[in-house]
Order: structure tokens, then sequence, then C-alpha cells
């Protein structure tokens, strides 16, 4: 018969129980717990940060979006031989196309599905300006020039597109805003 000492005992007493479940191949509540902890804490922490992405991709299609639309009337006026105005709709969030006769994006009179009115997702805003002043149009002459203007997309927290359109060319150039750096 084997003697054993009173710590040689008592560690085999503490242990046992967690060898035989650990041989079993089963995890103890606890450990289920701590895990089922961490993850709720890994889910929370990425959720704002999952938010600010979807927000930020959302902007730049929409952005994307609109200087594609700018162009498609610009393509309409020299192809068409008439002035086309683009148009956004404040109140109604959208924007749309059609001729100088237009009142608005209710009005769009143009038969090509470009000129169909867009909503813009509603967490994302535009102002369009002319010269300082704020506008609700931008119109494209038959010859390829257009209003010089400017439409800004932003988002809930600051500006993150600009549009800008050139007026003799009326090339659509979309610029990225820059977050100033704090000193």
């Amino acid at each position: 018969m084997r003697h054993e000492t009173w710590d040689q005992q008592h560690k085999k007493s503490l242990w046992s129980p967690v060898s035989s479940l650990r041989s079993g191949g089963g995890f103890t509540l606890i450990e289920l717990v701590v895990v089922a902890a961490v993850l709720v804490v890994v889910t929370v922490s990425a959720v704002p940060h999952l938010q600010r992405g979807w927000v930020s991709a959302l902007t730049e299609r929409t952005a994307f979006q609109i200087a594609q639309s700018l162009r498609a009337a610009r393509t309409l006026a020299i192809t068409g031989t008439r002035m086309v105005d683009w148009m956004w709709d404040d109140e109604e969030q959208r924007i749309c196309m059609g001729s100088a006769d237009a009142a608005d994006c209710a009005a769009t009179d143009l038969p090509d599905r470009l000129a169909r009115p867009r909503r813009v997702p509603s967490p994302l805003r535009l102002a369009v300006t002319r010269d300082g002043q704020t506008v609700s149009r931008v119109r494209f002459f038959p010859d390829g020039t257009s209003q010089s203007s400017t439409v800004v997309v932003n988002d809930a927290t600051a500006p993150r597109y600009t549009i800008v359109i050139d007026g003799p060319t009326s090339q659509v150039a979309v610029h990225a805003a820059t977050l100033a750096s704090p000193r």
C-alpha cells in the first residue's frame, strides 16, 4: 500500500471533480457563462462601428449615384438637343430630371429611364448651391455647358462628399470631404 502525504491527498481532492468532468469532454457552467459574457461584450462594442461603416458606404454610394445622374442629365441635353434640368426635391428627398418646362419632380416629362425620380436614403441630406445660394435645380444646355453648381452630400454627422459641376464643360467631379486633423 502506498502512503501519500497530506498535500498530495488534498490536491487530488480539490482537482478531482474538474479532472473527472474534463475527461468526460464537457464544459463547466462557469466556462459557458464566461464565453457568453465575452460574446455579448464584443457584439455590443461592434454595433456602433458597423453602423458607422454602413452609413459611410451608403453615403459614398449615394454620392456616386448622384454624380452619375448629373452626367446623365448632361448626356440627355446634348443628345436630345434641348435644355435638361436636374432637380432636387428637398421635401420628398428625391432627385429627378426634366425639361426646362417641368415645374418639379412630379412633372418630369423625359421618357428616358434615367430621368425617373429616385429617392435619397433617409439618413442623408443634400445641399445644392450656385454662387453661394441654395437652389433646387441644375440646368444642362445642348451645347455641352451647364450652370456651375455644387451638391454636398451629408450624413447625420458632417458633409462627406462634394460634387462639383463645372459650368463651361459640364464636367462632374466627386470629392470626398477631408476631415481636419486635431493639432
